[in-house]
């Protein structure tokens, strides 16, 4: 990676991404002046002279700006495209946005392949910018002056839009579940990450309650001393042991196994649930109702 997120910022601003094409800018320029510069041979009018010295200023600066445009495409290896979906990706989610997500990758490094998968489905960015930006982001500036990556000490913010915020966490939650769901280094880096965005009680509360079922490593602390909200729909005790597929002599252990496995198949978070997110939320229900209850 050659630019830090700021220097990248900074580059695409001096191009000006949405400009018109400078080809044709160009062009343009090229094409006018000629036409004055013809008229005035002909006329010797001295109105058409002044407009061609006006108009020649122009062409070599917009001459500069097209090679300088191609100097940064080349630059970052990306076409004009994916520079500006990235450029836009940092607009919306700040410049710590990279390195959060590297930090939550790289607590899973067998999973690389399904994580560029899912940040590009979570985040529209090209494989190449996921991988020299995120995956890979440490190895490129390990020797660089980049204070982007040092977001534990920063003042941590994502976006003055508090939606947004809370939307790049729901994301660095489902990159964290992939298959085998949330183990304790990932869950204590994701806590973390929410106390430096000045998260309240009610925001970490959510989110403990929505992702507990998908943590790998049960932490029975958070549950004692836990009144629950949930109203009881069973009347057989039996019938809530055969929603978690368990006898009633189930140990603890068996109990955490199966609330843990059936998360993993209906939790509407899960990347494979998309297109079942209503049947999942209710299933999802279920399953915390008869894990409270045969749990207590």
């Amino acid at each position: 990676m050659k630019f830090t997120e700021k220097e990248f910022v900074k580059k695409c601003k001096k191009i000006n991404l949405n400009s018109t094409d400078e080809k044709d800018l160009i062009i343009s320029f090229l094409f006018i002046f000629l036409i004055v510069l013809i008229l005035f041979i002909l006329s010797k009018n001295v109105v058409l002279m002044f407009l061609d010295i006006l108009i020649l200023p122009f062409i070599p600066k917009y001459i500069d700006e097209k090679l300088e445009k191609e100097h940064f495409l080349s630059e970052t290896e990306m076409s004009l495209n994916e520079i500006t979906h990235f450029y836009n990706f940092i607009q919306e989610f700040g410049v710590y946005a990279t390195t959060l997500l590297h930090d939550v990758c790289k607590l899973n490094l067998e999973a690389r392949e399904r994580q560029i998968e899912v940040i590009k489905e979570l985040f529209n960015l090209n494989e190449s910018v996921i991988v020299n930006y995120i995956i890979d982001k440490k190895e490129c500036e390990e020797n660089e002056d980049n204070p982007a990556q040092d977001w534990r000490s920063a003042d941590l913010t994502i976006s003055s839009d508090i939606s947004v915020t809370k939307r790049f966490v729901d994301r660095l939650f489902k990159l964290a579940i992939l298959e085998d769901g949330i183990h304790n280094d990932e869950w204590k880096l994701l806590m973390e990450i929410m106390g430096k965005l000045k998260f309240n009680n009610r925001y970490f509360s959510y989110y403990k309650e929505r992702y507990n079922p998908l943590r790998t490593e049960f932490d029975e602390n958070e549950w004692k001393g836990k009144s629950s909200t949930i109203t009881y729909t069973l009347n057989n005790p039996k019938e809530y042991y055969d929603v978690l597929g368990l006898k009633e002599n189930a140990t603890d252990e068996e109990i955490r196994r199966a609330y843990h496995e059936l998360a993993l198949q209906h939790h509407p978070d899960l990347p494979k649930n998309a297109g079942r997110i209503e049947e999942c939320e209710k299933m999802m229900m279920k399953i915390n109702e008869a894990y409270e209850k045969v749990r207590g």
